[in-house]
């Protein structure tokens, strides 16, 4: 293969071949995440992806105290399920090195930026995929199957979606692959002692960083033990090494149970065993259902299962007769395989909701099964034949590519129901805000309505706690803990704090503010507090309000869709929205004076009256700048009036987008579900 020196590096050669793939797969990790390299933790697992930003800059205000690895969180999820206050943010934590590395960079810069945690990871999955191609080379010992698994690795969505996150599957699985790969160079080299102990050192960190990645070196080690039993090789070389490798993945586990005792953790550190195999079964179908087409595109289980019929083909063709490395990877693949079959029966539940369970487990074992499909596919010297297998892989490299594009755009969607990614974008420069305000960097910080652990610290840049199943006992308790600020979600506020305890008007006061945020201080003073009051609504900062009521005030042509009506018992009028109209009342306003004004905030108020029992009912709030809709948020009225046949207030408030243009429109509608309702007392503020 014909190789080029590069000049400022004497000893490195690199053949062209590598200068294709490299440009390859940095071309593809460019272009699937160069739009959002400089963003915070968002989309799917924005909770734990958050837990791993936060261990990194808990290392930086620790001190780099390797053994003492931090959140901001301190009121843990294990043992106590957020219910305990605790001093400290230490936790345990599987061996948190790319943490400790992205920590350590982060202070030579100067800076947290999230970016640098995403670099960092991109540039591990990139190391990852260089050594694939390797590892492909050395069972082919053909380029284009060798850029073929690699191309097919490289966009597979579950691949693509973290290659640029904070989760340590990536990293993980990386150094499984540099570990595999130098041990298939020692099969290949057998006095090449440097290559055992390069491979275990890389299976070790690999199991270190994630536990589950010890099932591929223990795949390895049966596979050795498997080849000593049949005599085909001397282990003694081998038995020392990997039980050293063994003894470091059991002391760290050791002292990370030690951790958990004293301080508790923030990650899970214990199986979640089914008991029966239909509940098994019934999970395994429900990620079937829910992951297939996450795990690997539709395209690519075709050609996976084309691949397996042209391998099975070729192999009885040459009466199963097949190169030694195939051979030896088809076995550490279909131990892996078997062991991971085995964990998932111990973990089988966090499947469900964790599409990274699947990267961390049966990703890797699928991959070498399709390398040993792949490598029974003869090579040949036939100019002809490589040019078909050129196409096949530019055809079908294609389609992955732009199928793994569509889905990554599919998930990298911010959607009114997700919470977690709004939760961290509602936080978003609220250290300045705190900073601006004198309020010190230990300063405790109690985040009602958290969404995770560590969501919000690692936008406040404090230790604090975080209050996650929201309910009035849970409120109560947080309430007696130490802390300094409260900090309240405007957007979800009124919905999930306020109506579990409206007593909180009177108990907490605002201080200050950010677009998306209040920060409160307990409440020194006894008097009664009202919502407006609260929400430091005033005649100075309301830039519009406007009301309707059915018994006093003139329609105006702002409200729609208005059915009057007059409930005898009551003496009053109402708007009705019976069982079979979809939408209900109606409002919009135009052209106002908002550009340059910065984000503001909409408050509606509303009496509502549901006749029998409360099904989906919504609220919705458009609003629309130069002719497009910018933001279309839906509140749940079920959420804030809950008992049917009684009148209750409800109150929605809303955070709405900075609006560039003053040709624009706000409104809201109500969206019904088969209710039989009635409205009345609507105001609405915009401040």
């Amino acid at each position: 293969m014909k190789k080029i020196r590069i000049p400022f590096l004497s000893n490195v050669n690199i053949s062209y071949r590598e200068i294709i793939l490299v440009s390859v797969i940095l071309f593809m990790g460019l272009f699937f995440h160069l739009r959002t390299i400089d963003k915070e933790p968002l989309f799917t697992h924005t909770w734990a992806q958050c837990d791993r930003y936060a261990l990194a800059l808990g290392f930086i205000d620790n001190g780099f105290n390797f053994f003492q690895p931090q959140t901001y969180n301190l009121n843990k999820q294990f043992p106590d399920v957020w219910q305990v206050p605790s001093e400290s943010g230490v936790t345990s934590v599987d061996f948190p090195i790319h943490e400790y590395i992205i920590g350590l960079i982060m202070w030579l810069l100067n800076s947290t930026s999230p970016m640098i945690f995403r670099i960092y990871m991109l540039f591990f999955s990139l190391i990852g995929l260089f050594f694939l191609y390797k590892l492909s080379y050395i069972i082919t010992e053909s380029f284009i199957k060798s850029l073929f698994i690699v191309v097919f690795v490289a966009t597979s969505p579950i691949f693509v979606y973290y290659q640029s996150g904070f989760l340590p599957a990536i990293p993980s699985l990386s150094c499984a692959i540099i570990a595999l790969c130098y041990y298939f160079k020692l099969k290949k080299n057998v006095f090449q002692r440097k290559y055992l102990f390069i491979s275990l050192i890389f299976f070790t960190v690999s199991a270190l960083f994630r536990t589950t990645f010890l099932i591929p070196l223990l795949a390895v080690i049966c596979v050795e033990i498997l080849n000593f039993i049949r005599k085909k090789n001397s282990i003694k070389h081998f038995l020392l090494p990997a039980t050293i490798s063994i003894l470091v993945i059991v002391s760290y586990y050791y002292y990370n149970a030690y951790l958990r005792s004293i301080h508790g953790s923030v990650f899970l550190g214990s199986f979640l065993p089914l008991k029966t195999y239909p509940e098994y079964k019934a999970i395994f179908l429900l990620v079937k259902e829910r992951y297939q087409f996450t795990y690997f595109t539709e395209f690519q289980y075709y050609v996976y299962g084309l691949l397996l019929v042209l391998s099975l083909f070729f192999l009885f063709k040459n009466r199963f007769k097949s190169g030694t490395e195939s051979n030896s990877l088809l076995l550490v693949a279909f131990v892996a395989l078997l062991g991971c079959m085995m964990f998932s029966i111990l973990m089988m539940e966090q499947f469900i909701n964790h599409d990274y369970y699947f990267l961390d487990s049966f990703y890797l074992p699928f991959i070498l099964i399709l390398l040993a499909f792949i490598s029974q596919i003869p090579n040949v010297k036939n100019n002809y034949v490589n040019g078909l297998y050129i196409i096949f892989v530019a055809f079908f490299g294609v389609l992955f590519f732009l199928k793994a594009e569509r889905g990554l755009k599919h998930r990298q969607q911010i959607l009114h129901w997700d919470r977690y990614t709004l939760t961290i974008k509602n936080f978003a420069g609220t250290d300045t805000v705190l900073d601006n305000n004198n309020v010190a960097d230990t300063a405790k910080i109690l985040a009602m309505d958290s969404y995770g652990p560590n969501i919000p610290f690692v936008q406040i840049k404090r230790p604090g706690y975080a209050l996650m199943n929201v309910n009035r006992e849970n409120i109560e308790k947080a309430l007696t803990w130490d802390y300094d600020l409260v900090a309240l979600q405007k957007e979800y506020f009124l919905s999930n704090v306020y109506i579990e305890k409206p007593e909180i008007l009177n108990i907490l006061e605002p201080v200050f503010e950010s677009d998306a945020i209040l920060f409160c201080k307990k409440r020194v003073s006894k008097d009664t507090v009202l919502i407006n009051d609260f929400l430091t609504i005033t005649n100075s900062n309301c830039i519009y309000r406007d009301s309707l009521n059915f018994d006093k005030d003139s329609i105006s042509s702002k409200w729609g869709n208005v059915n009057v009506v007059k409930i005898d018992s009551l003496d009053n009028n109402f708007s009705h929205i019976d069982s079979l109209s979809k939408y209900g009342i109606s409002y919009s306003v135009s052209n106002l004076k908002l550009k340059n004004l910065g984000r503001k905030n909409l408050l509606v108020k509303a009496s509502f009256l549901f006749d029998k029992e409360i099904r989906f009912c919504e609220l919705i709030l458009v609003v629309n700048v130069k002719g497009t809709d910018i933001l279309v948020h839906p509140k749940s009225i079920p959420d804030v009036v809950r008992k049917p046949n009684i009148w209750q207030k409800g109150n929605f408030l809303y955070v709405l987008p900075e609006i560039l243009d003053n040709e624009n429109s706000i409104g809201f509608y109500i969206l019904n579900g088969e209710n039989n309702l009635y409205v009345d007392d609507i105001e609405l503020f915009l401040y």
